[in-house]
């Protein structure tokens, strides 16, 4: 028997997705499609240096002594699997969780919190794709040839958060469904409950979940704008399939240090152009920002990208007595969007306190042509 490898291990699970309906399909011709299915696996494994400490049923786990060698594996036993033969035309789908790390060896093969974690990945998987944890993805060779997904953070249970990848399979054109795992969240837990926020919480809830792309709550200091925006969001935690995280961007006076701030809260750590890294990590991805930003900033940061310079930026105030004043500006393209932003709102505070002194509420802030942005206004300034 060849030794199982020890110090630093790559450990591959699969399993297969949905046994039991194939069970059921195939009847007695079941066990034929899982002798096919342990055929090929266990050629493949051979192929790679890989060395099979355990089968049990349907499923495998199967120690290396490099990453490559795991996913090479990985990917080259999902492509016989799904060009194989299968009994009754029923095709066994495996799902594959491979991860990294100094697992103890002893007499019946390895135990620790690493192979928790592996077995965790692969629970997490659908059949036909490969997820693997960022440990073993910082382990595989640029010159590998391989190519990867980034899922995000996840929270597996028992072993904690991880930050997952897709190894791309034989179909690059594949897709699926979210992983199944309770998708991490940083958002910090509050002390005590929110009180009279109900009406505002139900408000923003229905403004979130419409599909507006940006939703500002508006209104001064202490108003309580980032325990709203907090206690709104942890209430989509299970509903968005790559989580919610919390940006704090109020200490960052740079507008181009944001993109490197939310960049960090969400642990992306490319060495290559930051701001290319976040789109392509964003562009399909479906998650909620929280950011604790001045109004004006946040507004020209996420709209920067929309082609900003010549729109109609307007602001709106509503006195005590409903009546509504607005003052507009046009966005020059040789400034910062941020500061005509800005001054838009903060000239209209000025001057309607000091026209009319008394109780005034900032309606909001807009720019025209983009539909996909929505306000809540908070406070009395």
């Amino acid at each position: 028997m060849t030794e199982l490898p020890t110090g630093t291990v790559t450990l591959l699970f699969t399993d297969v997705e949905g046994s039991t309906a194939a069970l059921h399909a195939l009847g007695t011709s079941y066990g034929d499609a899982l002798a096919l299915h342990r055929a090929l696996i266990r050629e493949v494994i051979a192929s790679h240096g890989g060395v099979e400490v355990d089968t049990q049923g349907d499923a495998f786990l199967v120690a290396f002594g490099s990453a490559d060698g795991a996913l090479n594996a990985a990917r080259d036993a999902q492509r016989a699997l799904a060009s194989a033969a299968w009994p009754g035309d029923t095709e066994l789908r495996v799902r594959m969780g491979i991860h990294t790390g100094e697992p103890e060896l002893r007499d019946r093969g390895y135990v620790g919190l690493d192979v928790h974690r592996g077995a965790r990945i692969c629970a997490a998987a659908h059949g036909g794709q490969i997820v693997l944890s960022s440990v073993t993805r910082s382990l595989a060779r640029e010159e590998s040839g391989l190519s990867f997904v980034d899922l995000g953070r996840h929270r597996l249970r028992d072993v904690g958060d991880e930050r997952l990848f897709q190894l791309v399979g034989p179909d690059p054109d594949a897709a699926f469904p979210p992983l199944r795992t309770s998708t991490a969240s940083n958002l910090p837990v509050l002390r005590g409950p929110t009180i009279g926020r109900v009406e505002a919480l139900a408000e923003l809830g229905d403004l979130l979940r419409s599909g507006a792309r940006l939703v500002t709550l508006v209104g001064p200091g202490g108003a309580g704008k980032s325990r709203l925006a907090i206690e709104a969001a942890r209430a989509l935690v299970g509903e968005l399939a790559h989580g919610v995280h919390l940006v704090r961007l109020a200490a960052i006076d740079a507008p181009e240090l944001v993109v490197t701030e939310i960049a960090r809260s969400l642990e992306i750590q490319e060495q290559r152009d930051v701001e290319e890294a976040l789109f392509d990590y964003l562009a399909d991805r479906e998650l909620l920002h929280v950011e604790v930003r001045r109004l004006a900033e946040l507004v020209a940061v996420r709209l920067g990208g929309a082609g900003l310079a010549g729109r109609t930026v307007t602001a709106k105030l509503r006195y005590a007595d409903f009546s509504i004043r607005t003052r507009s500006s046009t966005l020059p393209a040789a400034v910062d969007a941020a500061d005509v932003i800005g001054d838009v709102a903060c000239e209209l505070l000025d001057r309607g306190l000091r026209d009319r002194p008394g109780a005034l509420r900032l309606v909001g802030v807009g720019v025209s042509g983009l539909s996909t942005h929505r306000q809540l206004t908070l406070g009395e300034a």
